[in-house]
């Protein structure tokens, strides 16, 4: 990790680094000019200087293949990837991947050792269950980032992944949805829930939003006069117990969601209690933004974001625990069920993929492809009602 300082004569150069063998060093260097952007490039020249430096002095032999994740993790992967990634990585790293191959050393691993690994993961809270093959895929990815980087910064010799293939992926991605009828009976049980739940879970119904879009929604994003919602920013994570406010997954994210009546008039009724909350607690509400859907329980982090995890926790109370009778499937098939019934209901598809914010149009199909034969054959059909003699 590197970053520069501001001197009289200039600025100087800071690099923290951790060797492979686990040992922290600090090096620095002083560079004349007061331009802040030419001192960052210097830096980065540097850090790669001090890299190969390393390199060029290191006995593979002896490089242990957990010390050089924390370097990959520190230098890699915690600078240059989204806070998503990070997490993810991290998951599959400690979790996964090193209590495996934390004792081996990085030129000890063969190609074969990976082979077995990815062909014998099990499931982490049943090991006699194996995994599905997207985490398989998740695995390669992740370790073929992390030997990519072995060998650019210590020109490791044979790379063991160069002959490792990627696992298959499944031909068409797991999409779950509820029918319309299943629908109407959550929608029915919504009732009896408090306004902020019934309201949070008629949008991702209504808008086919992804979680961290619901969760980045603030009041200024709503427009009670023309019926709709601005998809402006997501919240994917929480960093440091904080939420990481970022833009949507794509450009074609960023969006304008046109909502029923009924719902805008819910979302009015809503901001009136919401209202409420932040006005009884305007001395310790969240300042950084007002999020519709929020902290209202613990005093400490009120006006907060909820954690996505809690999102997903209380979807599961609600149908598990509360209405049993419902079949159960994940928040995230929400949206695929939203999808379902605009497909069912004979919306083209580019008006659907353009709300639900895929890029292209073609992931939409690829996702929902098998949903639209189904409604094309049903549109066939039709034909033999009015020309069949």
């Amino acid at each position: 990790m590197g970053w520069v300082e501001k001197r009289n004569n200039g600025f100087r150069l800071v690099v923290d680094i951790n060797d492979p063998f686990g040992k922290r060093k600090r090096k620095t260097k002083v560079v004349h000019t007061n331009s802040k952007r030419i001192a960052e490039k210097e830096l980065v020249i540097f850090e790669a200087e001090l890299m190969k430096n390393i390199s060029n002095n290191i006995d593979m032999k002896k490089i242990n293949f957990e010390h050089f994740v924390e370097q990959w993790m520190e230098m890699y992967v915690n600078v240059h990837l989204e806070k998503t990634t990070q997490q993810n990585y991290s998951n599959y790293i400690y979790r996964r991947i090193l209590p495996v191959f934390k004792h081996m050393y990085l030129n000890d691993i063969e190609t074969i050792h990976i082979v077995m690994f990815l062909n014998d993961m099990f499931e982490l809270k049943n090991q006699k269950k194996p995994v599905g093959q997207a985490t398989r895929v998740y695995a390669y990815r992740v370790l073929r980032s992390l030997f990519q980087k072995a060998k650019e910064w210590y020109n490791i010799d044979p790379n063991p992944m160069d002959n490792v293939l990627k696992p298959k992926e499944n031909s068409s991605p797991n999409v779950d949805a509820y029918t319309e009828e299943e629908s109407r009976q959550i929608m029915i049980a919504l009732q009896s829930e408090n306004i902020q739940f019934r309201t949070l879970i008629t949008l991702a119904f209504t808008t086919g939003m992804r979680r961290g879009e619901l969760l980045g929604l603030e009041w200024k994003h709503i427009d009670f006069e023309n019926d709709c919602i601005h998809i402006k920013q997501s919240i994917p994570v929480f960093v440091d117990g904080k939420p990481h406010v970022k833009s949507p997954k794509t450009k074609g994210s960023i969006r304008i969601v046109a909502i029923p009546n009924y719902v805008t008039l819910e979302l009015k009724e809503y901001k009136k209690v919401w209202d409420s909350w932040k006005s009884e607690n305007e001395d310790t509400w969240f300042e950084e933004g007002d999020f519709l859907f929020c902290n209202i329980r613990y005093h400490k982090n009120l006006g907060m974001p909820l954690f996505p995890k809690t999102l997903r926790e209380r979807w599961q109370d609600f149908i598990k625990i509360r209405n049993p009778h419902i079949r159960y499937i994940r928040f995230h098939d929400i949206r695929h069920t939203s999808v379902s019934i605009l497909i069912n209901r004979g919306i083209h598809a580019k008006i659907i993929s353009e709300r639900v914010g895929h890029s292209k149009i073609g992931t939409t199909m690829d996702v929902y492809g098998h949903l639209m034969r189904t409604a094309e054959a049903k549109a066939a059909d039709t034909f033999s009602d009015v020309f069949k003699v």
